[in-house]
């Protein structure tokens, strides 16, 4: 789905009910300063990063994405599945093109919407996500720094620009006493 029309999820690859529209949502890189003993500056080591937290706006306006809704949210939008030889909880894989670009894949519900009716017939809720993902090795320290380069001065491309050039300068280095 191209953006910026996406204002719906899919989860486990039934469509959500409605329209939900992520709210502001960033993805936090892990990062540790170390401060040197008895030295001016720091260096920074790589951490585990952080869950991506993905809240959305839930809005329904037609009763029957509302009974729709009423199915989606006892299925999916709860903390465990229960099976036969007791409790087990499953992430949700989730589909939305703006948390793919994050590397959101699955999630477990964190905070589950109560629905509210605005009195004209809308009603709207948030529903918050919370990224699940298996653990894995944070990259190594950095040992070097890539080198900024400096802004080159712009070079005159004809003879007239050189003399230009030349003559701002003139301008530019004479002071008021100069006459």
């Amino acid at each position: 789905m191209p953006f910026p029309s996406v204002d719906t999820i899919s989860i486990n690859g039934v469509p959500a009910p409605g329209q939900w529209i992520l709210q502001a949502t960033q993805k936090v890189f892990g990062w540790q300063v170390q401060q040197g003993y008895a030295l001016s500056g720091a260096t920074v080591a790589p951490k585990g990063d952080e869950l991506v937290v993905a809240p959305f706006l839930v809005k329904l306006w037609r009763p029957q994405d509302f009974d729709s809704f009423r199915l989606f949210r006892s299925r999916f939008l709860k903390k465990a599945v229960f099976s036969v030889g007791g409790q087990a909880s499953y992430a949700l894989g989730i589909v939305h093109p703006e948390l793919a670009e994050l590397g959101v894949t699955s999630v477990v519900v964190a905070k589950a919407p109560v629905m509210t009716n605005n009195g004209k017939g809308l009603w709207s809720g948030t529903c918050e996500f919370l990224q699940y993902r298996k653990p894995a090795p944070a990259p190594a320290k950095p040992n070097a720094a890539i080198p900024g380069h400096a802004v080159p001065k712009p070079v005159a491309k004809t003879e007239q620009q050189r003399i230009l050039e030349e003559r701002r300068q003139t301008l530019h280095n004479l002071r008021p006493d100069d006459g």
